[in-house]
């Protein structure tokens, strides 16, 4: 009697297993939709500020588990001025940008805490730039984008 338990107890793991293995992609793609959800909020706060925004489209990003981090290179001209913007899905509680110049340096960083970063900055030189977006607190997936104000 106790082996026949046993038994339907593995088959039940198995089967709710298998279901949550079928899901995943679905629970995937539903919070890195939450995160562009919220990048495409703070994306029009900014341009409501009448500052003529417009911004790139969107630098598709990961998900992270806290500690972790991804970076991408992108191109940005002297005179500009640009507001780099990342988002974090619901289970993300701090997210933060760092900005690196050709050399290495840092040169603007989100220091807030929480999970939609803001980052201003105006470059000397025209050049690439590395955006480092990285979970301080939280897991889930982010997204950003380099908007421009003329």
């Amino acid at each position: 009697m106790i082996n026949q338990k046993m038994g339907k107890a593995w088959v039940l793991v198995v089967l709710v297993s298998a279901f949550m293995a079928m899901l995943a992609p679905t629970m995937s793609q539903a919070s890195n939709s939450s995160s562009l959800r919220k990048l495409n909020t703070v994306k029009r706060y900014i341009q409501s500020r009448g500052n003529g925004a417009g911004c790139r489209r969107y630098s598709r990003g990961r998900y992270l588990r806290q500690g972790r981090s991804y970076s991408r290179r992108t191109k940005l001209y002297a005179g500009n001025e640009y507001v780099i913007i990342a988002a974090g899905d619901s289970r993300v509680s701090d997210l933060d940008i760092y900005l690196y110049n050709g050399r290495g340096r840092r040169v603007a960083r989100d220091i807030l805490t929480d999970s939609k970063p803001i980052v201003r900055f105006s470059p000397r030189q025209t050049g690439y730039y590395r955006v480092k977006v990285k979970m301080y607190s939280g897991h889930g997936h982010s997204n950003f984008m380099v908007c421009y104000i003329d």
